[in-house]
Order: C-alpha cells, then structure tokens, then sequence
C-alpha cells in the first residue's frame, strides 16, 4: 500500500472513530425558550461511519499497491511498473569481451576486444483469470567478437560460444520483436498451453543456474545444449504452441510444435511444412531436502539438413546435389541445489553425426553464492564443456579433437535488484575439434541494470 493510500485510510479512521465515541448528543436550549431538544440518533451516526469505509476502501482499489509481482528476470518490480495488473519490466546489458592468445597465419598476436549492448523489454498483461499476455522486444548494438577461431557450429547455424547476447537479426539496428504470445493456466493450474511467437528455450531445455546470459554463463554453450538442432529461426524465435500437464506437484509433461526453420523466406510461410517438434519430461524430487530438477528430452527437426559433402566447406550442399535427411535427437537438463550456498547442473545431448560437425556434447558446472563472505546477493559460477566431432566429420574436415570450453563468472551485486556487474574469463582448447590451433582465453565484463 502506497503512503498516499495509508494517509488517506489512517484519516478516515480518525474519523470513524471520533464520530464512534462521541457521545449521542442532545442538542439542548440552542435558542432559549426552544420547547423541544433535537438528538442525532446512533443508527444515523453508524450509517455515516460505513459510508466513510466504503469510501476508504474505494480508494484503496484505486491506487496502486506494492506488489510481489517479478519480471522475466525474477527481478521485484516497482509499483508503477505493475499497476492495473499489467508489468513493464526490462534490462540493459553491456558487454566487454578481448580475447588472448590467437595468432595470425605469420605467427604474430592477434588478439581483439569489442562491446555489445542489448535491451530487452517486456510488457506482461493478464488475460482473464489464469491467462497472460506477453510481448518482448530486443534491441542490439554489436556484433561481438567474430575474428576467433572457428568454433563448433550445429545445423542451425549456432556455435559454442563466445556472446549468446548476440542475436542474429536482418535489421539488428532497429526494435526487434522476439516474443507475442499468450499462455493460460487450466484445471486448477494442472494444464499449460500456450502459442504466438515464441522463445523455444523458455519451455524445453531450460535450467535454473545455466540459462541466462545477461545475468548468468555469457557462452551459448552454457545458455543451452548445443547438441540440440533448435527450430524457429537463428535466435530460437518463432510460431509454435506449447502443451505442458502436471498431475503432481513433482512431475510435468511437455510437448511442443514450432516452425523447422526458415531456410527461404519467413518463418510465417509454409508454417505447417517440416515442422519442429519436441517431447520433455520434467520431475522435480527434493534430494537432500533441497529442490531439483531432472529434464528428459527428445526433439525431431523436419527441415532437412545437408550432409557433409566437400572436404572444404563440412555441412555445406553441393550445388545439384539433394538435401540431407530430417534429424532428431535425445537431450537432458539437471539442477539440483545442495544447500543455501551451492547448487550443480549439467546438460547432456546427442544429435545425428552424419549432418552436424559433432553428435555429443556435455556440460557441467556450479554456482555458489556469495552468503559464506556476507555477500549473499553475489554469486559465482564456474562451467566445463566437452563437444565431440561426428563420426564423419574428422575424415571430411581434418579435425578430430574434441573441442574443451571453460568458463568462470563472479556476479557483483552493487545495487542489489538494480545493478549488476560480473567478471568473465572463458578458456577454449581445440576450437572446433582442430588440434593445430592454439588455445586461447576471452576476458570479458558485463554489467546489467534492470527496472
């Protein structure tokens, strides 16, 4: 409740309560030689305090009160932002990255820093009872770093690092829409469906300590499995719907239709033609006395991927040559918190080696909080990551390591809810799968303000 809100009730109370005690007076001799007295009756004088209540309480609804109401980043909104139920919530990331140790081909250092920024916007408005509208919008400067050496890159034209910040938009200057959908909640919140333009990773593959990049990993290794061939377009956008149940309290079934990916024209074009599909599991037990949970999923991608081909350009088609086959694949997610301070998750996934530079890859890590050195607002996280190439991409390509990515983040509350900055150091070996190449290291800072 605002202050004005709590003035306004803390007088009509005054009030109330002196017109409840005063006596119930006899207005006597008011004019001398007066015959009669006139007396305000106590049912009069009731009937006036409920009046001033109602109109009390009339007010309270009109104002605004403190909400518990989060935006998308569970960030506590202001009650301006929240007010006729509806929120406006969003955040402005800044990027700083260099990286450390590659060469050229005449042997000299060629190292290369570069910024990005990004702001996200988010309107939210409820729908009914159960249901909620939401439209989210991006808007990008940077590209990032893009001199490194090639990394591992899936089907769908994704790599394994280095900025999942950096969306891939054919205006990346102008205000992007990401995100029109709308979601309900049915049969006693048991039954989730929702469709419109959608983010595929905000319902399949998702992790509680691995799955933001403004406030958590920055590499797209960590954000999501690399070993899943994502549908919609380069940034996991597009038309779909999404049917989640729960019978329990500790298990939810999902299952999801979105377009394959537009390989020509928009992703609104022939939407219903080699689509991508997804099936998860979800169970959420409580190991150890703290909550977790336990991600299966399988995923089929309908547009069909080319095989590799030429020696010289792995995964690209030949000219007359027909396209490769539909792909498909098995994935799983886990967080599981250990105590107050420290949490673990992994991810694993496994995709057909004969279209993708690699068929397996694995990702571990941890995070810890900052509550040890009374910095509970902090957190720290630490991640490992192990891609492995396919069975044909070696003898085509020339690159047969398995590609070895490290990454440690400290996230500085110093305004708690407000501002964040957070110090990155991300380590590659084998970049790519290729063993000739050095290993090199990327130093970054990000800061993140939200409202």
């Amino acid at each position: 409740m605002t202050d004005h809100a709590r003035w306004q009730k803390g007088c009509g109370w005054i009030l109330a309560l002196l017109l409840g005690f005063a006596p119930q007076v006899s207005f006597g001799e008011m004019e001398e030689g007066n015959a009669s007295n006139e007396e305000v009756s106590g049912e009069s004088l009731q009937k006036e305090v409920e009046t001033l209540k109602n109109r009390i309480d009339m007010l309270e609804k009109m104002l605004p009160e403190k909400t518990d109401q989060t935006d998308g980043l569970a960030h506590p909104l202001h009650p301006v932002h929240a007010l006729n139920g509806a929120k406006l919530s969003g955040g402005v990331t800044m990027i700083f990255q260099r990286f450390v140790g590659v060469k050229d081909s005449f042997g000299n250092r060629n190292d290369d820093a570069d910024m990005t920024l990004s702001t996200d916007l988010m309107l939210e408005s409820p729908v009914g009872k159960n249901g909620t509208f939401l439209l989210r919008m991006d808007l990008e400067r940077g590209s990032g770093i893009v001199s490194t050496p090639p990394l591992f890159t899936n089907p769908d034209g994704n790599t394994t690092g280095t900025n999942n910040d950096v969306e891939s938009w054919l205006n990346p200057e102008s205000l992007n829409v990401n995100e029109v959908r709308y979601q309900g909640m049915f049969f006693d919140q048991r039954l989730m469906i929702a469709f419109g333009q959608m983010d595929l990773t905000a319902y399949f593959d998702t992790n509680v300590y691995a799955n933001k990049e403004t406030y958590q990993f920055i590499a797209q290794n960590f954000n999501n499995n690399s070993a899943i061939d994502w549908g919609g377009d380069l940034n996991f956008f597009g038309p779909g719907l999404v049917v989640a149940y729960s019978p329990s309290m500790w298990v939810t079934a999902i299952g999801g239709w979105f377009h394959g990916g537009a390989q020509s024209g928009s992703l609104y074009q022939n939407a219903f033609i080699d689509p991508w599909f997804a099936g998860e599991f979800d169970f959420k037990p409580k190991a150890f006395g703290h909550p977790g949970n336990y991600r299966f999923m399988v995923w089929s991608q309908g547009t069909p991927r080319c095989s590799f081909v030429t020696a010289d350009a792995p995964g690209a088609c030949t000219t007359g040559l027909p396209e490769g086959k539909k792909t498909r694949g098995f994935a799983l997610s886990f967080d599981q918190e250990i105590n107050s301070v420290l949490a673990l998750w992994t991810r694993f996934g496994t995709q057909d080696g004969s279209v993708a530079q690699f068929d397996r890859a694995l990702t571990i890590g941890a995070q810890m909080t900052g509550e040890p050195i009374g910095r509970s607002d902090d957190t720290f996280g630490m991640a490992y990551g192990l891609t492995t190439p396919s069975g044909d991409y070696p003898a085509l390509s020339g690159k047969s390591g398995g590609e070895h990515y490290f990454e440690i983040y400290y996230k500085f509350a110093a305004i708690p809810n407000a501002l964040e900055i957070s110090p990155d150091i991300q380590y590659i070996k084998n970049p790519g799968g290729n063993t000739q190449v050095d290993s090199f290291y990327i130093l970054g800072l990000r800061t993140q303000v939200f409202f």
